[in-house]
This record gives C-alpha cells, sequence and structure tokens, in this order.
C-alpha cells in the first residue's frame, strides 16, 4: 500500500487509482504560502504536472477509484454527485476511508464506499490512519 502514501493518481492495469489524503487540519494555503514563496512558478508547475497527470489518468481508465479521507456523509454525497457530474460515462467507486466519530453507523450513500482509517477503540487521531486497517480496505476492493 505504498503507493497511497504519495497522494496521486496513477493508471495500472486499465484502472486509475486517485487518492487525496490533505491534512484536515490545515488549510492548505497555509501549508505552500503560495503568494510569499520565492518558488511560487516552480511550485505552480509542479502542481500543473501533477493535474495534467489526473487528467491523463482518468481519461485512460477503464475504472477508477477516488480516494478521499476524512469526509463526511454529506460530504461524501456531495463529491459522488459532483464526480459523477464531470464524468458521467465513467465507471468509478468513492472510496471514503474516514474517522469513526464520522462513521458510527453506515452511511448507505449510493456510489459510495465507507471504510474505517482505524480501530474506533483509538483514542488517538492517525491523520493518515493505520496500515492493517489500509490493508483490509485494499483487499476488500481488490486491489491487493
Amino acid at each position: 500500500a505504498k503507493f497511497l502514501s504519495m497522494g496521486v493518481s496513477f493508471l495500472y492495469d486499465n484502472t486509475a487509482i486517485v487518492a487525496d489524503f490533505g491534512d484536515p487540519h490545515k488549510n492548505f494555503l497555509d501549508q505552500i504560502n503560495f503568494r510569499i514563496s520565492p518558488n511560487y512558478d516552480a511550485v505552480c508547475e509542479k502542481y500543473q504536472r501533477r493535474i495534467e497527470r489526473f487528467y491523463q489518468s482518468i481519461e485512460q481508465a477503464k475504472y477508477i477509484y477516488f480516494f478521499r479521507t476524512h469526509l463526511k456523509k454529506h460530504e461524501a454525497a456531495e463529491l459522488y454527485t459532483l464526480l459523477r457530474t464531470l464524468y458521467p460515462t465513467k465507471q468509478f467507486s468513492l472510496i471514503a476511508p474516514t474517522d469513526p466519530q464520522h462513521m458510527k453507523k453506515p452511511w448507505n450513500v449510493p456510489g459510495v464506499q465507507e471504510f474505517l482509517m482505524y480501530p474506533a477503540n483509538d483514542t488517538t487521531h492517525k491523520v493518515h490512519g493505520d496500515s492493517a486497517y489500509w490493508d483490509n480496505i485494499l483487499k476488500k476492493l481488490h486491489l491487493i
């Protein structure tokens, strides 16, 4: 499951894996600080390349798994609706690994598969989840 830690998209056997593991506790602009950075152009080029790879993966794939962590039920439903609007002819699943506090009972949101990222009885917040839980998610999706 090493590829998931990169937070990028890639294409494997006609299946696109698109993962976004943004830290839910930090503002993106605070992390990058685009306006002040002397590397503004380089950072923009880097993210433009990522965006292009994302679109190429989507275009080439026969099936897509969109991974987005830390979603709440209503956010997952909204994201699925947006993705379905953007890609009406593509076959895809929205995979929503999330925190126990956001998944006290099954969501039953069409098109969304939710999973716990770490045990419900674990009192420490884990931004990226637990490795054993990720292995379980990937096995259930038949990705490993």
